[in-house]
Formats: structure tokens, C-alpha cells, sequence
């Protein structure tokens, strides 16, 4: 039978109409715990009509492609469906070709650290907690790459504290050129904060790009994000409740050059198992042959 997939909530109830007047199958890539978003946590019509849109017709398709073994186990549980399968949001394995030279591009000097954000500016991906952060960490300069509703909010606070001179907003990339900036940090930054349900089971693409680039990760403590830093050893992951424990984590990687060193060549050997071509091959015979 032909398969039609529903990228996200919003083209959910159509896509599925469709597939069943058609007498296709129905896929559902939930990309995220959409009635949960830190977004909408203080928005709670919206949530509820969420949540209506999403029981209704979560229930009524053939398959549900969660991107973590936790959120297959909370859509699971919350809808009380059994028909989730995980496909990661895993990158293609390739290797950067033409690194860039973000030292030189932006005059950073030689006994600076680069730390990196990759991703949308929204509030609760720990934009905010690593800019108060940099007051502490003069041997540190930021780079930021991404767009987002509150890039002149996060500008406006880094002049206020005065680090506006070791931050970089540089702006988005598409794919193919991002991971080349990618590879020249030498720390990559995931500090998403516990601001909602979506953000607590948060498993995001940059995560697996950093690894992918043979950078180190420096996370939150939220669980599945955890498990993947410990597991393979690429880096490590901080309890963000106190200013402290993120300074002085980067302090002791600034100080121990070797451990950044194991944590490197750690991302190089995961990024072997952490693609795309691996996941997708996991899961092929079960997404192309569900009955």
C-alpha cells in the first residue's frame, strides 16, 4: 500500500484524511511532544486544542515515528498507543571538507577556547544561562550560529554584560556549509533548559551534528541527552539549577587539554555508529513493511 507521512502536527489531520480516503497507510513523525513545547507552556487553549487534535488522530494512524526511545515511551503511555517506532534525527555521515577558519575569521586568540550554539534563538535553549556564564570565562569566546525571535533580546544582553566583544551572532547556514563551521569549535553547547515536558525529553539535531564534526559536547542534564554524552564519552553534562556547575565545568576542560582531546577522538568513533545511514537501515524493513 502507498505510505503518506504527516511531517509534524500540523499536517497531521489532512494528511491522514487523505490517506484513508485513498486506503494508504498513515504515518505520523512526531518531531517533538507538540503539545508540550516550551513555547506554548503558558498558552493553554492552545495546548488543549493541541492535545484534542493530536488524541484524535494519533489514534487513527498506521505508524508513529518518534525521534527518542523516551518520547516513544511518553506518546505511548499519554495516548495509550503501541504503534511507535524511534528513527533518530541523525545526521548523513560525511566529514567536513573546508573547515573554516573561525580563528581568523573573527580574531580569536590562540589561547581562547571557541564555544558553539548551533540552533534556533528561542528562549530555554540555554542562551542566556552561557552569556551570564562568560562573565566568569574570559578564556572562552562564543559563537552563535542560528536565527531566531530572540537574537536582538540575547544582543541586547550580551552588551549588557559586557561580553558583546568574545560573542558572535553569525547568522544561519544551510546544511551543507554549516558543518564546516561546525568543526572549527572547540566545544559544542546544548544547554537546553527544563522548561517544559518537549525540552525535558530533548534529543536535538545539534547534539549528533557536534559529534558528527568531532566536537565536544558539553550538555544539560536532561535525560536522553545524557545518556548518549555518557554513553560514548564525548563529553559531559552539567545540572544547570546553579551558575556554578557550567563555569567551573568549563574551566576544568580549559584547563585539561587531553580531556578535550579523548572526548574528540571519542566523537569521531561514535559519529561511526551515530548516522543516518545506520538508523535509517534499523528501522528500513519495519517503516516500509508495516502491516
Amino acid at each position: 500500500a502507498d505510505i503518506y507521512f504527516a511531517e509534524d502536527i500540523y499536517t497531521l489531520p489532512f494528511v491522514t484524511l487523505i490517506a484513508k480516503l485513498r486506503g494508504a497507510k498513515a504515518y505520523y513523525e512526531s518531531r517533538e511532544l507538540y503539545a508540550f513545547l516550551g513555547g506554548l507552556r503558558k498558552r493553554k487553549y492552545v495546548q488543549a486544542l493541541i492535545k484534542s487534535i493530536e488524541k484524535f488522530f494519533i489514534n487513527r494512524v498506521d505508524l508513529v515515528i518518534a525521534t527518542g526511545e523516551m518520547d516513544s515511551e511518553f506518546l505511548e503511555d499519554y495516548y495509550h498507543i503501541k504503534n511507535t517506532i524511534v528513527l533518530r534525527n541523525l545526521p548523513v555521515y560525511k566529514k567536513p571538507e573546508k573547515v573554516v577558519n573561525l580563528r581568523e575569521h573573527l580574531g580569536i586568540g590562540k589561547d581562547q577556547l571557541i564555544l558553539l550554539y548551533q540552533g534556533v534563538l528561542l528562549e530555554g535553549r540555554g542562551i542566556s544561562i552561557i552569556l551570564k556564564a562568560m562573565v566568569d570565562l574570559p578564556e572562552f569566546v562564543l559563537v552563535i550560529l542560528g536565527e531566531g525571535e530572540k537574537r536582538h533580546t540575547f544582543i541586547e544582553s550580551a552588551k549588557q554584560l559586557g561580553v558583546l566583544n568574545r560573542v558572535h551572532f553569525l547568522g544561519s547556514y544551510d546544511q551543507k556549509e554549516l558543518k564546516n563551521y561546525t568543526a572549527a569549535a572547540d566545544i559544542g553547547l546544548a544547554l537546553i533548559e527544563n522548561i517544559s515536558k518537549s525540552y525535558y525529553y530533548a534529543l536535538p539535531n545539534k547534539l549528533f551534528e557536534y559529534i558528527m564534526a568531532g566536537v565536544p559536547v558539553l550538555c544539560s542534564n536532561l535525560p536522553q541527552m545524557k545518556e548518549v554524552v555518557e554513553k560514548y564519552k564525548i563529553g559531559e553534562s552539567v545540572d544547570l539549577s546553579e551558575d556554578a556547575n557550567l563555569i567551573s565545568a568549563l574551566k576544568r576542560w580549559y584547563d585539561d587539554k587531553e580531556l578535550l582531546i579523548n572526548y574528540k577522538d571519542n566523537c569521531l568513533k561514535a559519529s561511526e555508529e551515530l548516522n543516518w545511514q545506520l538508523e535509517f537501515d534499523r528501522v528500513k524493513s519495519k517503516l516500509l513493511q508495516n502491516d
